[in-house]
């Protein structure tokens, strides 16, 4: 299976510190799953943690793509 493309981002925590990492958001999952994939993604996404930096909601990477794996296994399972 192949993943979308990850963003760097750096942002600031909650307890102030800098942070970088990799993350998604869902408009680069619609763009490269596909709108069947993108919904199913959703469903089994609504728990994952999200970043917010600059009014833009993103999905830690690593998250992103376990939960794509199971989409994915679901999609060609059913």
């Amino acid at each position: 299976m192949k993943f979308s493309k990850k963003t760097r981002i750096e942002y600031t925590s909650t307890g102030g510190k800098v942070t970088t990492t990799d993350v998604i958001n869902k408009e680069d999952v619609l763009k490269f799953h596909g709108k069947k994939f993108y919904d199913q993604w959703l469903i089994f996404s609504k728990n994952l943690n999200k970043v917010n930096v600059e009014d833009k909601e993103y999905y830690y990477y690593y998250d992103y793509k376990k939960t794509a794996t199971t989409t994915d296994m679901w999609l060609h399972s059913n």
